[in-house]
């Protein structure tokens, strides 16, 4: 029977698809760990939850050269936070 939403090889695999882009939003380990196991809670995977947490990591950073080389699509997106920022504005 399984008591926890996660195990802790389910957290290293999560881990391993997302630590750095976590970390380079500015998450410590203790709030990636706790990003992931809410998120395992609902999806039960841990592979497509790092994977998650890492696109949207980058999507949230407005990183689209790290979003294109992983393979995903940029067509529509900002080219900074900034330019964000100014059309928001605008």
């Amino acid at each position: 029977m399984n008591n926890f939403a996660i195990s802790s090889t389910g957290i290293g695999e999560a881990l391993q698809r997302s630590a750095s882009a976590l970390y380079e939003s500015g998450n410590t380990i203790d709030e990636s760990i706790a990003l992931i196991t809410a998120a395992n809670s609902v999806v039960q995977n841990p592979e497509q939850v790092g994977t998650a947490l890492k696109t949207l990591s980058l999507r949230l950073r407005g990183a689209k050269v790290e979003l294109e080389e992983a393979g995903e699509d940029v067509d529509g997106m900002a080219d900074s936070v900034s330019s964000l920022q100014a059309k928001l504005l605008a």
